[in-house]
């Protein structure tokens, strides 16, 4: 062989090896951007799970506290009826004592 011979070997040598490195390179970069897609889809489906979850936690804390109050309300209205009724007991028997006490 010739020193031109070898030279030209060399020099092919040297462009395959770049191109195969360039190839790695991009296939890298590839698998890199496609695993940086990957954890953003994830991130954005955990936040909007989470966003989920907090609406319905925030619906269930909204339902309980229209229960308490709906319960403490539906107690004032049976407290009121309650002593209105003992009013009304009171009064027909102070009525009936009077009428009684008329009649004797």
């Amino acid at each position: 062989r010739t020193q031109k011979q070898r030279s030209t070997n060399t020099k092919e040598q040297e462009s395959t090896n770049a191109k195969e490195q360039e190839s790695t390179s991009a296939k890298k970069q590839e698998s890199t951007n496609a695993k940086k897609q990957e954890r953003k889809w994830q991130s954005s489906m955990n936040t909007k799970k989470q966003r989920s979850t907090n609406a319905k936690k925030q619906e269930s804390i909204i339902a309980r506290k229209q229960e308490s109050t709906n319960a403490k309300r539906q107690e004032a209205q049976t407290q009121k009826a309650r002593k209105h009724k003992c009013k009304k007991k009171s009064t027909n028997a102070k009525h009936q004592h009077t009428e009684m006490v008329d009649t004797k």
